[in-house]
């Protein structure tokens, strides 16, 4: 991250016992991001969704097992999970899951990449775009 004002570089986050941190996304009011961490060799189970603040550094996890974690205009955090987007109500304020996830869309495509994410995007205005596929396992 380089500071609005200008200035060096700055690290985002910090590995602790994960093997790498993807795909962050600032939150509305720009003063957390959401992002996904990696343990293990990269199977459904081997992510989870994580927030922290900007201001504090306080990380806290989310969603076990979710990747590409997406704050959409709902109020709800929206993630992939071995072929399905779920969605979970998010209080922003809190920085927490209220209530339980439920699935949105199945047979969705992964990422080509092996990367855990799914080929699906959300607009400012809630739109969804996705490319349809399933789930290939391992």
């Amino acid at each position: 991250m380089v500071p609005a004002g200008g200035g060096a570089l700055q690290p985002l986050t910090t590995l602790k016992d994960e093997t790498s941190h993807l795909w962050p996304e600032f939150l509305p009011g720009g003063n957390a991001i959401l992002f996904t961490t990696v343990t293990g060799v990269r199977g459904p189970d081997d992510f989870q969704i994580e927030v922290q603040r900007l201001d504090t550094g306080e990380r806290k996890g989310l969603i076990r097992g979710g990747t590409y974690g997406r704050y959409v205009p709902t109020g709800h955090l929206v993630y992939y999970h071995a072929g399905t987007i779920m969605a979970v109500p998010f209080d922003l304020a809190q920085l927490a899951v209220t209530g339980p996830p439920a699935p949105i869309l199945e047979g969705v495509m992964p990422s080509t990449q092996n990367t855990g994410a799914g080929e699906f995007s959300f607009s400012n205005s809630g739109s969804l775009a996705y490319l349809p596929g399933g789930f290939r396992g391992e």
